[in-house]
């Protein structure tokens, strides 16, 4: 446990564009009642399909959970930058028709990053232009970005000297040690407050 000097040391050297997520103990996973309706919220906005039970269920293994102090950015990657950052790496990309493109680290290895082709609000902002240039999507610039795999994520973090946050820090950072159900509260998302779940049917369509 930090002393309230030594966490008060860790915010004065926060890095900029960056927050700390003070230690906390939370209890970690949903209900069986949460998870049960956030598989009947899945199916009715998607298909069955596209919401396995065995994710929710995973997700009612409720236990407490305690994690250090870390930083955690504050704002979400945008497409500009996402691409920016690729940009940096030595490896060369290689894309596939279906829209997944890899990382080759080598002759027998390379990393899938992310998917892009996809338009729509919830689809990925960046695209290959007829020269086949990787680019983002005009209008996409400040948005964040999507359809990146984890190991895409952690690839990035890491060229960016930081790293993905796990699980853990990720529900510690959103739920607080008060167990809230949303990073805002426990009040519904509303349109004018969130944007959440924009495909058709969604709570803001």
């Amino acid at each position: 446990t930090l002393s309230l000097a030594a966490i008060a040391d860790l915010e004065r050297r926060t890095p900029e564009g960056m927050v700390l997520i003070p230690p906390t103990k939370f209890l970690m996973g949903e209900t069986e009642a949460q998870a049960k309706e956030g598989l009947e919220i899945c199916i009715a906005r998607h298909t069955a399909k596209n919401c396995p039970p065995d994710f929710y269920r995973r997700a009612t293994v409720q236990r407490f959970v305690s994690v250090d102090a870390f930083y955690l950015d504050q704002f979400e990657m945008t497409n500009a930058r996402f691409l920016e950052v690729l940009r940096t790496f030595k490896q060369p990309l290689h894309r596939e028709k279906s829209g997944q493109v890899y990382l080759v680290d080598g002759e027998q290895h390379e990393t899938l990053m992310f998917h892009w082709g996809q338009e729509g609000p919830t689809g990925s902002g960046l695209f290959y232009d007829k020269d086949g240039e990787l680019k983002v999507r005009p209008g996409f610039e400040k948005l964040p970005v999507v359809q990146v795999t984890h190991e895409g994520a952690r690839r990035i973090c890491e060229k960016l000297g930081k790293e993905l946050p796990t699980e853990a820090r990720w529900e510690a950072a959103a739920r607080g040690s008060d167990g809230r159900l949303f990073p805002w509260g426990n009040d519904p998302p509303r349109c004018d407050g969130v944007t959440f779940d924009r495909v058709k049917g969604g709570v803001c369509s």
